[in-house]
């Protein structure tokens, strides 16, 4: 089983970014699949069905562009995208917070 470090970034409270070691089965897999797999992570603790709720909720979230997954530097933009996963790669999550008083 490979390991991959997954770097989590939060705009919306300005704190330091967190840092989380995802372990996932093999190298090859969809946006949605490693969405998945960090979701069932980090909400281990609670019950299949509200584990699977909290991925279709990441999931639909991802669709509504309130995060961004970024690859090695490089957004990706769909769900189904394939990914290839090295030990060395960089996956950043940054969720999106909107600006006070919108866009005029």
């Amino acid at each position: 089983m490979s390991t991959l470090t997954l770097c989590v970034e939060s705009w919306e409270n300005l704190r330091k970014p967190e840092t989380e070691t995802l372990a996932i089965p093999e190298p090859e897999l969809t946006v949605r699949q490693l969405i998945t797999l960090r979701v069932l992570h980090r909400t281990a603790t609670l019950s299949e069905e509200e584990q699977r709720k909290a991925a279709e909720q990441s999931l639909d979230a991802f669709g509504r562009n309130l995060y961004l997954v970024v690859v090695d530097g490089r957004r990706v933009e769909s769900l189904d995208e394939q990914l290839s996963l090295r030990e060395d790669t960089q996956v950043r999550f940054w969720r999106l917070a909107p600006l006070a008083g919108g866009c005029r």
